[in-house]
């Protein structure tokens, strides 16, 4: 059975794919941002948030490194990711199963 996510409740931004700095999307972010902490939740953002590596929010390896520390985190009720994409599939190698 899924729990609610609940207010005050903390979600885990992770970038696996894209950077949001690839076609300007650090606008939309931050007022899905503002929208996400007005409405009573607390936001924990992986170091790859505003990376760009050549479009991407960081190496294969960082990403699936970055995703696997937000599924060990205790303190994360919800994990989202920041973008989709065609190099998300990239990390399916680093992954903790």
């Amino acid at each position: 059975m899924y729990k609610k996510l609940s207010k005050n409740a903390t979600i885990g931004v992770v970038g696996v794919s894209n950077s949001i700095k690839r076609e300007n999307k650090e606008s939309i972010f931050l007022k899905a941002k503002k929208l996400f902490e007005d409405h009573g939740y607390k936001l924990k953002f992986s170091d790859n948030v505003f990376i760009d590596y050549y479009g991407m929010a960081g190496s294969a390896k960082q990403k699936a490194e970055e995703l696997n520390n937000m599924f060990k985190d205790p303190s994360i009720d919800l994990i989202m990711c920041l973008d989709g994409g065609d190099s998300c599939n990239t990390i399916i190698d680093y992954l903790d199963y």
